[in-house]
């Protein structure tokens, strides 16, 4: 089990049988007891945390060595603000090849003046019947969409939506009726989310 940072949540994993190494789904609950919730349902014999979690700095996210969809590695698990479930998939950290990863032990957080390299989202443009449809991953949080009629300069607005969530991908769609004759799109990375997760 392990403490959030402020000290007001528990994060432990549940086990079916006594051996230490066979934990399964993880739990949270308050401090004082109240509250007891299950974050992940895992019922078959390959998926797991083994060990539990720890948390984030900021107590965002649970951070867990364990197998999701067949695969051993380190586990983001987003937790919404409230921490009563899962914000989206789960984020495999890109780890070395070797033997399965056991536990996770703790969080090196960089100093605030060093900024860390981030992931591009992968950002897709697609023509229906009717519309463009702009979309990315779901696992790539806190990008805004973002659009201008030139690629150059400083022009370019945030896209307020809708946004919706289709599958494993956020999607934006245009139809050909409103779209301008030429019009550039990008993700910009604000920190905050427009639209779903």
């Amino acid at each position: 089990p392990a403490w959030a940072p402020d000290g007001g949540e528990l994060v432990f994993c549940d086990s079916n049988t006594t051996n230490a190494d066979r934990g399964k789904n993880l739990w949270l609950v308050h401090s004082d007891g109240s509250g007891l919730r299950q974050i992940s349902g895992f019922t078959d014999t390959t998926n797991g945390f083994p060990h539990g979690a720890i948390w984030s700095p900021d107590d965002s996210t649970l951070v867990s060595a364990g197998t999701i969809f067949g695969t051993n590695g380190l586990w983001l698990i987003p937790l919404t603000p409230n921490h009563r479930e899962c914000d989206g998939a789960p984020i495999l950290l890109p780890t070395s090849p070797g033997d399965a990863i056991d536990f996770a032990g703790s969080i090196v957080v960089a100093p605030p003046a060093t900024r860390v390299a981030e992931q591009s989202p992968e950002f897709f443009i697609r023509q229906n019947a009717n519309a463009v449809v702009v979309y990315w991953s779901t696992n790539y949080v806190g990008f805004t969409l973002q659009s201008a009629s030139s690629i150059a300069g400083s022009g370019w607005t945030t896209i307020s939506g809708p946004i919706s969530v289709a599958g494993a991908f956020n999607e934006y769609a245009e139809s050909f009726a409103t779209l301008q004759s030429q019009k550039f799109f990008r993700l910009a990375y604000t920190g905050t989310t427009n639209g779903p997760p």
